[in-house]
């Protein structure tokens, strides 16, 4: 999904954005050959239905179904997930639809006739919380869910983010989600507030002419390419500015939430520096969070065109955007490893090879492959998973941001794939250690629901 983003990003951007941005002006003095660009940071969503105009940090209520409501969420639970697409069900009236189950939580669509609904969040098997935020959107997209201990506490939140909420043409904004318990253990859905972390970004950022020149800084360096002052915008031809607010995602890499930030000088076209703006979120429970430094990396729509522009018909690709490498790898495949190759979109593959592209050429850092055709390669927030009958293995960044390594993996004992050994074995960053068949069918449970990685046809 998130290789198809750039296609919008290249089209017209919508007019709303100009009218409700508030700017700032970076205190840089112009000089004679200088000047700083105004920046826009905080349009967010306020100018949308859901919350008349105020941004709440809780979102949610507690709920107590009654026998008939709880028969009709018991009725949606036992149906399983039929459909995204509120449209499907907008002639039925009050109705409740399954979006998304972990271990302890369970995710519903409460919908009312062709009105936008809301969710209702089941925790454990009784407790129950109304939620003022769809869990899906009339155009059915895929919401994200993840059970996880993000603040690292000893217990398990659920960090769930509803797909497309707030967009337009050329407009893309995230919202993030956390389900966690106050002091008093009460379950609250918290809101990752845009009015605190976006003036945080807005610091860290800026934009200079500098000899007829639009150049993006980030803490005091230059980042990225530079466009000329007189770039034609499609619109109306204003001056260049450093527009935050068009295009941000959030998403979870390797157990941290980052905020993916695609900084442009026109407000409604998409020139801009090539890069993304990565800036890590750290939650630390109870609806609080910090932020850290603003991380530049190369945007991988323009670092890897030309590469796309090479590939034959028979290749599949996928960018892994995950800001903790200094360079985003790209995986491709072969049609020969597809599992579905009549497909253009949202194909499955089983082997891969991961490179990187270092002085313009792709620099190979590791090959993929399962034991097993059954088995697509899968991705979840801790990093790309590979598994067969008798192994599973985690790949994700190693420290320095430039190699593939193994973060965590199990084998039994009936292979030596990774490393000349007797018995069940465990791998963390790279290194055996033993294990147990405990730990081997734990491993194989946690992972069963992880989503196969959707390549793209070239």
């Amino acid at each position: 999904m998130r290789n198809l983003s750039k296609f919008v990003i290249g089209l017209t951007m919508a007019t709303y954005v100009i009218t409700f941005s508030t700017t700032g002006i970076s205190p840089l003095a112009a000089t004679n050959n200088t000047k700083t660009l105004t920046k826009h940071y905080d349009t967010y969503y306020k100018q949308w239905f859901l919350y008349d105009g105020s941004i709440p940090d809780i979102v949610s209520k507690p709920f107590e179904p009654d026998f008939k409501t709880k028969k009709m969420l018991d009725e949606a639970e036992k149906a399983g997930i039929i459909s995204f697409s509120p449209m499907v069900y907008a002639s039925k009236g009050k109705y409740y639809q399954l979006t998304g189950k972990t271990d302890n939580f369970t995710v519903f669509y409460a919908g009312d006739g062709d009105k936008l609904g809301t969710t209702i969040l089941k925790i454990g098997k009784s407790d129950y919380l109304d939620v003022s935020v769809p869990s899906i959107n009339y155009l059915g997209d895929v919401p994200e869910y993840e059970e996880l201990d993000i603040d690292d506490d000893g217990k398990a939140e659920l960090v769930f983010k509803p797909s497309r909420l707030f967009h337009g043409t050329g407009y893309y904004e995230d919202i993030m989600l956390i389900a966690d318990n106050d002091k008093n253990g009460d379950w609250k859905v918290y809101l990752l507030n845009p009015e605190k972390y976006m003036p945080e970004i807005a610091k860290q950022v800026e934009g200079r002419i500098i000899n007829g020149k639009a150049a993006l800084y980030v803490n005091g360096k230059k980042e990225g390419a530079s466009i000329s002052e007189n770039y034609p915008d499609p619109l109306d031809e204003k001056t260049p500015g450093i527009y935050l607010e068009n295009i941000v995602y959030i998403d979870l890499y390797d157990g941290k939430l980052w905020l993916k930030d695609n900084p442009m000088f026109y407000e409604s076209s998409s020139k801009g520096a090539e890069v993304i703006l990565c800036y890590p979120i750290n939650y630390e429970g109870e609806g609080k969070y910090s932020v850290g430094k603003v991380l530049c990396r190369p945007d991988s729509y323009y670092l890897y065109s030309d590469i796309l522009e090479s590939l034959s018909e028979d290749d599949y690709y996928f960018t892994w955007d995950n800001p903790n490498f200094e360079i985003p790898p790209i995986l491709i495949a072969k049609k020969k490893d597809c599992l579905n190759p009549e497909l253009k979109y949202e194909v499955n593959v089983t082997a891969c090879d991961i490179s990187s592209l270092q002085n313009g050429k792709l620099k190979l850092l590791k090959t993929l492959k399962g034991d097993d055709a059954k088995n697509p390669l899968c991705i979840s927030q801790e990093g790309l998973i590979v598994k067969g009958e008798h192994f599973l293995y985690v790949y994700g960044p190693d420290p320095t941001g430039k190699k593939v390594i193994i973060k965590y993996g199990v084998e039994d004992d009936k292979i030596s794939k990774f490393s000349n050994h007797k018995g069940y074995i465990r791998i963390v960053n790279d290194k055996a250690q033993n294990s147990t068949s405990f730990e081997f069918d734990h491993t194989f449970k946690k992972y069963e629901n992880t989503v196969s990685v959707n390549f793209i046809r070239r």
